[in-house]
């Protein structure tokens, strides 16, 4: 039987919103749980809860009654800071299944002692997976690459139409899997869907296999431009980010290079399970078409 009643922490982020919208129009009850500074305004029949993480009690009370937790908050130094009050919280209240900030590398493949960027995360991981084998509750882990939408509309391609430039990681043949945000909400709708078959499980999930080169190609056809290319160095960029403040940026330019990179870390076998979460298949042009018109970079 499906789930019925959701509480989602982040639902007005650029990746929370479209995995509120989809659940909403699945016919899910739908909570928010917000920061008490938040001014975020949701449809009437949308109940809030405003809570501080640090305030147990609070979030107790608004997980009571609900059958999964939802976590779509950014950052990730103080994610685990942050989430594990949420487990803990949810354990209490009753709640049958937790779903995780992981979204993008695959948390459950490894270690993740290579990356002390993602320790925070793997901690959590850590945490709700000693908690499950326990009995006291159930999660479910998305990994879906990169967000396609969000490489064009961070301008992660390096796509300069005005100059007609573009850079490619390293030689632009490396291929990795990206998803569309549109795709990452709908598989949170097949979890909910499929309690059993998502159960204390890392799903893997994505809408293109593909390269830099082949995005770019996909882009010339689109605009009717030949770019001029030029090389981006991974390990350039690996070298980078260890100077950076510990901030989110730091932290994506090395998920960047490690994902174009010899790492290969957003790199799995097909077929994966966007069949088990009812994913349809997204056509390249046409997805790449929407990204450059959001973006005015195709009129």
């Amino acid at each position: 039987m499906a789930f019925k009643k959701v509480i989602q922490i982040g639902a007005a982020g650029a990746l929370g919103s479209p995995v509120f919208d989809a659940m909403v129009k699945a016919g899910f009850e739908v909570s928010v749980l917000a920061r008490g500074a938040s001014k975020t305004v949701y449809p009437d029949e949308v109940k809030v809860f405003k809570a501080e993480f640090s305030d147990h009690n609070a979030l107790v009370e608004a997980f009571r009654g609900q059958d999964v937790v939802i976590v779509t908050t950014g950052g990730f130094f103080d994610i685990e800071s942050t989430t594990i009050p949420l487990i803990d919280a949810a354990i209490e209240a009753g709640v049958k299944r937790f779903i995780p900030s992981g979204w993008g590398f695959d948390l459950y493949a490894g270690s993740g002692s290579w990356n002390e960027h993602l320790i925070p995360k793997y901690k959590v991981r850590d945490y709700l997976s000693k908690k499950a084998t326990e009995g006291k509750i159930t999660w479910t882990n998305i990994a879906c690459g990169l967000f396609y939408d969000w490489m064009f509309d961070l301008g992660l391609f390096n796509i300069d139409i005005e100059k007609k430039r573009a850079g490619l990681y390293d030689t632009g043949d490396q291929k990795i899997m990206l998803t569309t945000l549109g795709s990452v909400a709908d598989s949170v709708v097949g979890i909910l869907k499929n309690p059993e078959g998502t159960k204390n499980r890392s799903l893997r999930i994505h809408d293109f296999f593909i390269s830099n080169k082949e995005v770019l190609d996909t882009v010339e056809s689109l605009t009717g431009v030949t770019f001029e290319t030029y090389n981006i160095s991974t390990d350039d960029m690996t070298a980078q980010s260890r100077l950076m403040p510990r901030t989110d940026q730091r932290v994506g330019v090395f998920a960047l290079a490690i994902s174009f990179g010899s790492a290969r870390v957003v790199e799995w076998e097909t077929p994966d399970d966007s069949q088990l979460l009812g994913l349809k298949t997204k056509d390249l042009r046409e997805e790449t078409e929407i990204s450059l018109r959001k973006n005015k970079l195709l009129v």
